[in-house]
């Protein structure tokens, strides 16, 4: 019981790695095409972007963390 446990918490924390390197990615690419797209954007408003994408990344982190914590009963 307890090694099906730790393999069932390895692979989400895996799935949780992968998600987390996914969602970086798709952040950073909208960050990097809006900046090319837009070339004279001020940079205060750039970063306010970005600073929006960086706390929804982190939300979405946090809900898939309680998420997980709340499915394995802990």
């Amino acid at each position: 019981m307890a090694k099906e446990s730790v393999r069932r918490w390895s692979w989400e924390l895996a799935l949780l790695q992968a998600n987390i390197k996914n969602v970086v990615l798709q952040y950073w690419g909208f960050f990097v095409i809006m900046r090319l797209l837009d070339l004279r954007i001020n940079r205060t408003l750039c970063f306010l972007k970005f600073l929006g994408n960086y706390m929804a990344l982190k939300l979405i982190i946090l809900g898939f963390n309680l998420e997980t914590l709340r499915n394995t009963g802990v």
